[in-house]
């Protein structure tokens, strides 16, 4: 793990983990039926929200990462997060080709082979969040900030001009890498100006302003565009937002689920597909905005607990802790 934590910044990533939580419980209430269309656009404006901020803090301790050799960047980046990724997805996937039959996933055990190009659908970041990191290694060792702008610059042209043909995980990983080289590029700027000189309320009457342009833009080139605007006002203001509560007590709250955010993300998709069902199939609950939120709530503390039962035991602590490093080098997302 990196030292020197700034305490906000790991509020954000248990902010953002929370949200990740929130979205796949909603979108299960929604497959259940709960949520209406008009409920589900407006939730829609919340999407720029989410995992641009999730890779531009991912950016924002990454420098000291891309000044090491190669080898060592590969174990404690590369390799670190494809261990996870090729674990859990192999886990999801024979899970949810177990429970088919009774849930609205299709999924066949031949899917674990697909990993390359189709990652199940709770497991896409963490590849690419792989991807970003060798291409951002690569091209700020190779070609330097200007090249890597350029590279900002192509992603950005790529989403805006659409990518129908590309499978959803390269579409996903070209549209968020902006976000993480501007978080790896302007850290220190950043940071202090988000320390020192952001100002909240200004950036609360930004992000009105672009939730109530974002539901009136239509054209699908110019949402495009105004994605990535929107995104980064979203960003600094959430960044902003955790300065000013690290003195509240949502602090240890936040700080405690940030320091589980890579073990949240990779239990949470069973607890929460089950906190769900017993929420609206047994308890028959049917406002979607509590629901989702009850469930994230109980999914967050079943998986921290997991973490817990599993790195106590000293087999099963590797599904949780990678064996490719020693424990003070294990990272959060």
């Amino acid at each position: 793990m990196e030292s020197n934590r700034i305490a906000w910044i790991d509020m954000a990533k248990g902010l953002t983990i929370f949200l990740v939580v929130f979205h796949h419980a909603f979108m299960g209430a929604k497959n259940l039926g709960l949520v209406s269309s008009s409920v589900f656009e407006l939730y829609e404006l919340s999407r720029p929200f989410r995992m641009p901020l999730f890779f531009l803090v991912a950016g924002l301790f990454t420098k000291s990462a891309l000044q090491k050799p190669f080898t060592v960047f590969a174990r404690q980046k590369l390799l670190y997060f494809l261990y996870f990724y090729v674990l859990w997805n192999t886990i999801s996937v024979v899970i949810r080709a177990s429970l088919s039959s009774y849930t609205n996933n299709q999924v066949e055990y031949s899917d674990v082979f697909y990993l390359l190009w189709e990652p199940t659908f709770n497991l896409w970041f963490l590849y690419g969040l792989l991807l970003a990191f060798f291409s951002l290694y690569v091209l700020m060792r190779f070609g330097g900030v200007v090249i890597l702008t350029s590279f900002c610059l192509l992603c950005i042209s790529y989403e805006v001009s659409g990518l129908a043909s590309l499978p959803f995980i390269f579409k996903a990983t070209i549209m968020l890498f902006p976000f993480f080289a501007i978080g790896t590029i302007f850290s220190a700027a950043l940071i202090e100006y988000i320390d020192q000189k952001a100002n909240l309320v200004v950036f609360i009457l930004l992000s009105i302003l672009c939730i109530s342009a974002d539901f009136y833009i239509k054209n699908e080139y110019w949402d495009s565009v105004f994605y990535y605007l929107s995104a980064l006002v979203y960003a600094i203001t959430m960044l902003t937002l955790m300065k000013r509560l690290q003195k509240t007590v949502l602090r240890g709250v936040l700080l405690y689920i940030g320091q589980h955010s890579l073990s949240i993300y990779l239990m949470h998709f069973l607890p929460v597909a089950a906190a769900n069902f017993m929420l609206i199939r047994q308890l028959d609950m049917s406002q979607p905005l509590l629901t989702s939120t009850i469930s994230s709530v109980v999914t967050v503390a079943l998986c921290i607990w997991g973490f817990k039962v599993l790195n106590s035991n000293k087999y099963l602590r590797y599904l949780v802790k990678s064996p490719l490093l020693r424990e003070r080098q294990q990272a959060d997302l």
